[in-house]
C-alpha cells in the first residue's frame, strides 16, 4: 500500500441544522505533532499538520458537536499514547477505541479502561492488523473490562465472517457502513448479513465516511446506505466524522456531514437517537 500524505484541513462550517444538545462524533482520530512519537513502519497515510486535540475540539465547537469517542489511528500501531493523553485531558468529554498486540494482558486492558478506552478496534481493510482468530481468542479478556469490537471491513468480508461475529461474547461495531459501495447493491449478502446481524440487537454500525461510498456531497448511494440501515434498526445507529478524514479525497466538509445524517435520520425522534442515545449506551458517557 503506497503511504499518502494527508492534505491540511479546512475549517469547517456550521449545519444547515445544528445537532441535537449532547451530540457524541462517534469516530475521529487525533494526532501528536511529527517526530514526537514514532510513526508504524508499514502505514497506509501520514497525518497533515495540526490535526491535534486541540483542532478537533475546534472544529466540534464549530459545528455543534458536545461529546466524541477517538478512534486511535493505525500509523501508531498499538502505541496508544497519543490517544490516551487526548482522553485524559478531554475526560469526561471524550471516550476511546484503542488497538493491541493480541497478547495484551488483562492488567493492560483495564489500564486502558481506566484512562476512557472502551473498545478495541481491528482493521481488515489493511493487511498485517489484528484478525478476527486474534480478537476471538482475546475475547473473554475484552468481556471482563466491558468493552466492544469495532471492525473495518468491507461488505463482502461480512459474509464470510457474520457467524463467527454473532458468536462473541461483546458486541461489535461496524465501521463506516461496512465500506458499501454502489456496485454491491443494497442485495450485497454481506450486507444482508449486516442486517441479520442488527438484528440481535448485539451489532452496532457506524454512519460514518459517506465519501468511502461515494462521491459528494449529497452522497446519494451513503444515503440509501442509511435509509436502509436506520430503518433496521434506528437504537443500533452511531454517527462520526471520521475528522480529520484520512484517505479521503477531497476532503469533506464536517458541517457538510451533519447535513447528510440529519437528511438520513429524518424526524427529531431518530436524529436524537444517532446523536445522542445510542452513543450514550453504548460509550457510558
Amino acid at each position: 500500500m503506497t503511504e499518502r500524505v494527508q492534505p491540511p484541513i479546512a475549517e469547517p462550517r456550521g449545519p444547515g441544522l445544528a445537532p441535537p444538545p449532547g451530540a457524541v462524533d462517534c469516530h475521529a482520530h487525533v494526532f501528536a505533532p511529527e517526530g514526537v512519537l514514532p510513526y508504524a513502519e508499514r502505514r497506509p497515510y501520514t497525518p497533515a499538520a495540526g490535526v491535534d486535540l486541540a483542532a478537533y475540539t475546534n472544529m466540534h465547537e464549530a459545528i455543534g458537536i458536545d461529546r466524541g469517542v477517538l478512534v486511535h489511528s493505525n500509523i501508531y500501531g498499538p502505541d496508544n499514547r497519543v490517544s490516551v493523553d487526548a482522553l485524559v485531558r478531554a475526560w469526561p468529554r471524550l471516550r476511546g477505541i484503542c488497538l493491541l498486540h493480541p497478547d495484551a494482558s488483562r492488567g493492560e486492558l483495564a489500564r486502558l479502561a481506566g484512562c476512557g478506552m472502551c473498545g478495541l478496534r481491528i482493521n481488515l481493510e489493511f493487511p498485517g492488523e489484528m484478525t478476527q482468530a486474534d480478537v476471538e481468542a482475546m475475547a473473554a479478556r475484552l468481556a471482563a473490562v466491558g468493552w466492544h469490537l469495532q471492525i473495518l471491513a468491507a461488505a463482502p468480508k461480512l459474509a464470510e465472517m457474520a457467524d463467527r461475529l454473532a458468536r462473541l461474547p461483546i458486541d461489535v461495531v461496524v465501521d463506516h457502513m461496512a465500506l458499501m459501495r454502489p456496485e454491491y447493491g443494497l442485495n450485497e449478502p454481506g450486507f444482508v448479513s449486516l442486517l441479520h446481524l442488527l438484528a440481535t440487537g448485539k451489532v452496532w454500525v457506524k454512519l460514518s465516511a459517506p465519501y468511502f461510498a461515494d462521491s459528494g456531497p449529497p452522497w446519494k448511494w451513503a444515503h440509501k446506505v442509511a435509509r436502509a440501515l436506520i430503518k433496521a434498526r434506528p437504537d443500533r445507529m452511531l454517527w462520526g466524522t471520521n475528522w480529520p478524514h484520512p484517505l479521503a479525497d477531497p476532503i469533506p466538509d464536517d458541517g457538510a456531514l451533519v447535513d447528510w445524517i440529519n437528511l438520513a435520520a429524518g424526524e427529531d425522534a431518530i436524529r436524537r437517537a444517532i446523536f445522542v442515545d445510542n452513543p450514550v449506551k453504548l460509550y457510558g458517557f
